[in-house]
């Protein structure tokens, strides 16, 4: 069955701004709001858990924050998880692991930091990564380790950056043009990594893919 998350700008002629999520698991489309306070879900990633349960991370456009929403307890229950001064959780990627424990990067572009939040620990925790982190994409690998491809603000790099050996790791995977601004990350069987992602050298674009297997 299909979920969809997304951002209702419009509605009849009046600004609204909304979190929405629409769903065919009884067997035609049926639509929600999940949140209507202030303008929210402009920038908005999904994930089901094994249990079939709705996991969206999102940004909160009023307040600058990164916010969670989630339908485990039978209701739509939203949290900030994120309140930083400044605006932080923009361009966020939301994944679960093998526990269904909820892993979400994102950007803060006040301080141009790629930031980590996850409650593997049973409560959130927020981990702060690159001080060049934006446009993330992340994965969880069978070990529950994390996997984020995102871009160097400053040089237009493509960067990975994962926690398999404990400590957060930094690296370059491409540093050959304007590249990393768009991208998609993806883990194999084997834990192996794959991004794909595009060179945008006006007006010769490319797309390319990188693998560490």
């Amino acid at each position: 069955k299909v979920h969809i998350s997304y951002y209702d700008y419009f509605n009849g002629d009046l600004i609204t701004g909304d979190l929405k999520y629409a769903t065919n698991a009884s067997g035609s489309w049926v639509t929600s709001t999940v949140d209507s306070t202030g303008v929210v879900g402009r920038e908005t990633s999904i994930v089901i858990d094994s249990n079939n349960k709705i996991h969206i991370g999102y940004f909160d456009d009023t307040n600058g924050d990164l916010k969670y929403a989630t339908n485990t307890s039978g209701s739509w229950v939203t949290l900030t998880l994120d309140d930083s001064i400044g605006i932080v959780g923009s361009a966020p990627s939301i994944a679960i692991d093998t526990s269904n424990n909820v892993h979400i990067s994102y950007h803060d572009e006040t301080q141009s930091y790629l930031k980590y939040v996850t409650n593997t620990s049973g409560s959130w925790v927020i981990s702060s990564i690159d001080s060049r982190g934006d446009y993330t994409s992340l994965a969880v690998d069978s070990n529950a380790k994390v996997h984020i491809s995102y871009s160097d603000v400053s040089n237009h790099d493509l960067q990975y950056a994962t926690n398999v050996s404990g400590t957060w790791v930094t690296s370059t995977i491409d540093s050959t043009g304007t590249v990393g601004e768009y991208h998609s990350i993806a883990i194999d069987s084997n834990n192996k990594v794959h991004v794909g992602y595009s060179r945008n050298d006006y007006p010769n674009g490319v797309l390319k893919y990188a693998t560490n297997q």
